[in-house]
């Protein structure tokens, strides 16, 4: 029937084309949002790998101000020299370029001297760091005679900053300074608007900012340090190649659907028309099997079943009624055979008109 093949060929046919396209625009989704969220995580290493620069920048550039006699000379003395502080360390700080915050403190962590952006600093430097000078101080030797420096990223009094710290020694072996107790200077760039924007401009990270404090966004990075602190939100514009492939690669995918569902359209209604063409010559089959050709009334093995299934279902039996035409073979003889199949057909048309509702009529020979 029109039903099943509906149902067992069009029905499978389009839910496997409909399979298919879904499949593939799911793909071709996967495949975007993977290349997009890889990207994002390559940036997001090169965000990081950005702010480590920016640390070591910091500590090589302390090392050329801590590895030099005039600093051991004047950070050991008794009376530093708040002129040579100033000029060596705290015009800079208030210029910015590449510190704001510059202080020397003891072994102890007692602030000898400190500038933050031009201006005197008084403050107790562990609490200005955060806490994490101590922990920065232990990193390092505990006298004057080899450099070294430590950084991090840490939350100070004045928002969150880059921080190096490093032992201060005189570039003369043997120079005198009057005292063995170590010196220590500190240096720290703020993490302003400004300079992460700065920083992602030259690492080629498309519009990197900081987030209000205690704002997140969807992809946003999260600044901590290795003291195990969470800082600041960073995030950026993503280039999203994803959507660049998918923008480039849709039209062919959606053409070549759309090719496919034609085609399967196209078999669809192949196989519906050979369907009705089937389906018409098995109806015409069956009923040229059961009815006489001229007349189209049943034909002998039609009414003996019909009869035989009739007397299987009413007990009490059947009327059959057997007629024929008198004279009929004159009609043949004197008119022609054609003259003879009209008067068949039109005793066989009156006849319909004259049987009631549910009888017989068949044609026997």
């Amino acid at each position: 029937s029109a039903l099943q093949f509906l149902l067992v060929v069009i029905v499978p046919l389009f839910l496997t084309g409909g399979g298919v396209v879904a499949l593939t625009m799911d793909l071709l989704d996967r495949l975007s949002t993977g290349a997009n969220v890889e990207d994002h995580n390559r940036t997001a290493e090169v965000v990081s790998s950005a702010l480590d620069a920016s640390q070591q920048q910091l500590a090589d550039l302390l090392i050329d101000n801590t590895n030099w006699d005039a600093a051991a000379i004047n950070l050991s003395a008794p009376e530093v020299s708040f002129e040579f502080f100033e000029a060596s360390w705290g015009i800079p700080s208030a210029i910015g370029t590449n510190y704001d915050v510059v202080a020397a403190v003891d072994k102890n962590g007692e602030t000898i001297m400190g500038m933050a952006e031009g201006n005197v600093l008084t403050a107790n430097m562990n609490d200005y760091l955060g806490g994490h000078l101590f922990a920065m101080l232990a990193e390092l030797p505990a006298n004057n005679a080899q450099p070294r420096t430590t950084s991090a990223i840490v939350k100070t009094s004045d928002g969150t900053a880059i921080v190096a710290v490093g032992n201060v020694v005189p570039t003369t072996r043997g120079l005198d300074l009057g005292t063995s107790e170590p010196r220590f200077l500190i240096m720290a760039k703020f993490m302003t608007s400004e300079f992460i924007a700065q920083l992602g401009e030259k690492f080629v990270v498309k519009n990197m900012r900081l987030l209000p404090t205690g704002q997140s966004a969807p992809g946003s990075w999260p600044v901590t340090n290795r003291f195990g602190d969470s800082l600041d939100e960073l995030t950026w514009d993503d280039r999203r190649p994803g959507d660049l492939t998918r923008e480039l690669i849709q039209p062919t995918v959606v053409l070549t659907l759309s090719v496919l569902m034609a085609v399967l359209s196209a078999i669809a209604f192949l196989c519906w028309w050979q369907f009705r063409d089937i389906d018409k010559r098995e109806q015409k089959s069956s009923f040229e099997a059961r009815h006489d050709a001229l007349t189209g009334l049943l034909n002998r093995a039609a009414i003996v079943a019909e009869t035989d299934a009739a007397l299987a279902e009413n007990f009490r039996g059947v009327c059959v009624l057997f007629i024929d035409l008198d004279g009929f073979k004159v009609v043949n003889d004197t008119y022609d055979h054609r003259t003879g199949d009209h008067l068949l057909c039109s005793v066989a048309a009156r006849l319909k008109t004259l049987t009631p509702g549910g009888a017989l009529i068949s044609r026997i020979g």
